[in-house]
């Protein structure tokens, strides 16, 4: 837990599923920044209070990142009417599906679409992300009977508008196939993908 609030990454492993599951709701739960920050100052080891703070906030900073998320190409207009986007955070069986691990670093949504029979394609409708909260079913209206059980509930600033300086002449192809090599995972298809802004602009 104090390496997540830390920004580090961790790789637990225990034979008791009953611990597993208590850190994954553990996890669920800091996602929240009001949570995870209330237990960072509970963290002791520090001269002062403010100390972890000050050496989080004295890191690097990550670069400008962008969300690619995918929109079937029927409901495509359907976005400007709209300032929430949901990510599906687990698959049918409950398992929590490969996600991008800097996602609360995105300052912007992109739209894909396209997939099935057609290649999948960048379009120019963008929107400012203000918020990325996780949420099970039951506190989101109309997916209460979902097959999935937490979603990543995305708000944006304002509702979805074309943006002229989207690349969309990028092959989104490879920049998928790139991404999956470089984050180690086997599939990203209609799942959000993490990029910096630079590849998606012209």
């Amino acid at each position: 837990m104090a390496a997540n609030l830390a920004n580090r990454r961790y790789l637990g492993i225990d034979l008791e599923k009953e611990f597993l599951e208590i850190s994954k709701n553990r996890k669920l739960e800091i996602l929240d920044s009001q949570v995870a920050e209330n237990y960072r100052k509970k963290i002791s080891g520090f001269e002062t209070k403010n100390q972890l703070k000050e050496y989080l906030s004295a890191e690097p900073q990550p670069k400008e990142k962008v969300s690619l998320g995918y929109v079937r190409s029927k409901d495509l207009s359907k976005l400007k009417k709209t300032n929430t986007f949901y990510f599906h955070a687990t698959d049918k069986q409950g398992n929590f599906i490969d996600f991008p691990y800097e996602i609360n670093n995105a300052r912007k949504l992109i739209i894909y679409s396209g997939g099935r029979t057609k290649p999948f394609y960048l379009t120019s409708y963008c929107a400012e992300i203000e918020s990325i909260k996780i949420k099970h079913k039951s506190k989101i209206e109309g997916k209460e009977n979902s097959k999935t059980e937490y979603y990543f509930e995305v708000q944006l600033k304002e509702q979805f508008v074309e943006n002229n300086n989207v690349n969309l002449d990028i092959d989104l192809k490879k920049l998928i196939k790139q991404y999956c090599k470089e984050n180690q995972i086997k599939s990203a298809d209609y799942k959000p993908i993490l990029l910096d802004e630079v590849f998606v602009y012209k």
